[in-house]
């Protein structure tokens, strides 16, 4: 898979502010992935599409620096398979969390799926 590089460094004991960051510098362009074949949005979003589901809640997963888990979750209007909206909804639930606490992994998946 590669020797990997500083984008892949560890995460531990990062601010949530970092993550909204991050996100948003994806988002405009202003960072580049470093596998863009591998995106998870566009992997999670384009095995949906193949497979003929949306997801109807956002769920935003944190693990805090000592191994605490947050689960955080946001019901849309309608189901999606869109990554904008997938995004959008997972900035909003990651923004709440900027309190100081220190996270060392985040996730982001759908549930609740319908057909598409």
């Amino acid at each position: 898979e590669g020797t990997g590089g500083p984008e892949n460094s560890s995460l531990a004991g990062l601010p949530a502010a970092y993550f909204v960051q991050q996100m948003a510098d994806f988002k405009s362009g202003a960072r580049k992935f470093s596998g863009p074949q591998r995106s998870a949005v566009l992997l999670m979003t384009a095995a949906a599409k193949a497979e003929g589901v949306a997801g109807h809640t956002v769920v935003l997963k944190l693990k805090t620096a000592d191994f605490r888990i947050l689960t955080r979750a946001r019901s849309l209007e309608s189901p999606t398979q869109l990554a904008d909206k997938i995004f959008a909804a997972s900035r909003d639930l990651l923004s709440r969390e900027i309190n100081g606490t220190r996270y060392r992994l985040l996730g982001v998946g759908v549930i609740r799926q319908h057909d598409g």
